[in-house]
């Protein structure tokens, strides 16, 4: 077996024991609940909607607009299934972290 073969190898195997992580597991269970959320997803259309619409409103306005995209904003993140989805993320980011600096 080459060298080139032998890395491919570990490779594989590191993802393989990554993705049987239990931590993984969760991260992909949360991402999975959050993006299939009705509420969640409705709450980031209408603040993105929003977002979309601040050019052509006049300062008043786009005041009123940015307060209510905010709202829907803080109304998303404050959702408990979306602050364990960002805490097991965080946890997951860290996890890996030794390998980003190894490259």
């Amino acid at each position: 077996m080459t060298e080139k073969e032998e890395l491919e190898k570990d490779t594989d195997k590191l993802i393989e024991d990554f993705r049987n992580l239990d931590l993984y597991k969760r991260y992909i269970a949360l991402k999975k609940a959050v993006k299939e959320d009705k509420h969640l997803q409705d709450l980031r259309k209408n603040e993105e909607d929003i977002k979309k619409s601040l050019k052509y409103l006049k300062n008043k306005e786009k005041q009123d607009a940015i307060s209510k995209a905010k709202a829907y904003l803080d109304e998303y993140n404050s959702s408990e299934l979306v602050t364990n989805y960002n805490a097991v993320k965080n946890e997951l980011l860290q996890l890996l972290k030794p390998l980003d600096s190894i490259l």
